[in-house]
């Protein structure tokens, strides 16, 4: 899930509402926090070491799950989307 091209921020706007509303609903109440990250990594970052930058990322105690689905995208691409 994330930024994507040719979508609009109104379309990632409703996405982020509704997946806080998904994990209220989900939590029953509960308090739970709820951690989001915008990264926007177009052309800023194509002479960074994607490897290393990655690990950077990961040592800051990213969990498991988000990990999973930010690392296997960036580090295949060419450039960063």
């Amino acid at each position: 899930m994330g930024l994507e091209k040719e979508k609009s921020c109104i379309a990632q706007s409703f996405l982020l509402k509704n997946t806080l509303e998904y994990r209220k609903y989900y939590n029953k109440g509960k308090k739970s926090d709820s951690y989001i990250l915008f990264i926007d990594f177009s052309k800023a970052y194509d002479s960074v070491d994607r490897t290393k930058l990655m690990e950077k990322i990961k040592s800051k105690r990213v969990t498991d799950d988000s990990w999973k689905s930010i690392s296997p995208r960036w580090l295949k691409e060419k450039r960063l989307p």
